[in-house]
């Protein structure tokens, strides 16, 4: 459904407008808003949709923003950013 809307939105597809650095946005913006919560993730995308069109005049430095930011995330909260949870689950072994 998104692949087709995002089809609509730009009237014409080509290979070039998914390369490496349009895949690493979208990684950092799953694991900024937590695997396992929707509601997470589309806030960090939009988070990080805000701060490309901040950061625009830096260009390609975005990237070692992203960069910076998700190895500080994993560091910090390895569950995600916008993951809340009142209790642990037991870990599996």
């Amino acid at each position: 459904m998104a692949g087709g809307l995002y089809a609509h939105f730009k009237q014409y597809i080509n290979p070039s407008g998914f390369d490496f650095n349009k895949s690493i946005e979208i990684v950092v913006m799953v694991i900024l808003g937590g695997m396992a919560n929707n509601v997470g993730v589309i806030i960090a995308a939009i988070l990080l949709t805000v701060l490309t069109e901040v950061l625009r005049k830096f260009g390609d430095y975005r990237m070692i923003l992203y960069s910076l930011l998700l190895i500080g995330l994993m560091l910090a909260r390895p569950q995600g950013l916008f993951t809340f949870s009142s209790r642990r689950k037991p870990a599996k072994i």
